[in-house]
């Protein structure tokens, strides 16, 4: 899945869309208000009270599984929605057995 790349995403990753569009629709209205082309939004974060290296292994961590992907293959993709007709992409990252997953669902 390279960077970019669209394709029919897995139940997994509709559901944790789903759920983050239902947090991110108030905001979505208004860059929509606004005039924003595009909104992009990582699949996900790390809690509020993260602390800085919790942070650093978030960035590589997969989204699906929570692996520590630093120094490992770790794939990155992207699905992108249109609700309320505000165009949303989501961005995400798989470690190789999630990617494997997701990939299966193409």
């Amino acid at each position: 899945m390279p960077m970019g790349t669209q394709y029919e995403p897995s139940m997994w990753m509709r559901e944790k869309i789903a759920e983050r569009l239902s947090l991110a629709m108030p905001t979505l209205r208004v860059a929509k208000a606004t005039h924003y082309a595009l909104v992009m939004i990582p699949l996900t974060e790390p809690d509020e009270d993260a602390s800085e290296g919790e942070r650093d292994i978030w960035e590589f961590a997969c989204d699906r599984c929570g692996a520590d992907c630093r120094g490992k293959d770790f794939h990155t993709g992207a699905v992108t929605v249109e609700p309320e007709g505000q165009r949303v992409t989501f961005t995400f990252g798989l470690c190789e057995a999630c990617h494997k997953l997701e990939a299966a669902t193409e």
